[in-house]
């Protein structure tokens, strides 16, 4: 969940997502067209002082994934024109 806390609106339009597996391996988008062929557009419209969401998965059959970071960085812009940039990172575990 994205929330803003200044009072300007922000819109996210771009996502680059990266998987470091255990093993080493690196998953992923090298820039921000997405690996998945939706061009790492997303649309996140945050109001000032109000909350959006994005929400992705990750699919590991055999979870080789399992245990590696995932990092998604995005990229948009406030009301204002300023240049916005959030980078989330975690773990990845085995789902249900």
């Amino acid at each position: 969940m994205f929330q803003e806390v200044n009072g300007v609106g922000v819109r996210i339009a771009q996502k680059r997502m990266r998987i470091y597996a255990l093993d080493g391996t690196v998953w992923g988008d090298q820039n921000y067209t997405d690996i998945y062929g939706t061009y790492g557009s997303v649309i996140v419209n945050i109001p000032p002082y109000g909350t959006d969401s994005y929400e992705t998965w990750v699919n590991s059959p055999d979870c080789q994934l399992c245990g590696g970071r995932i990092s998604i960085d995005y990229l948009g812009e406030d009301d204002r024109g300023n240049s916005v940039h959030v980078n989330y990172a975690t773990v990845l575990r085995k789902g249900n």
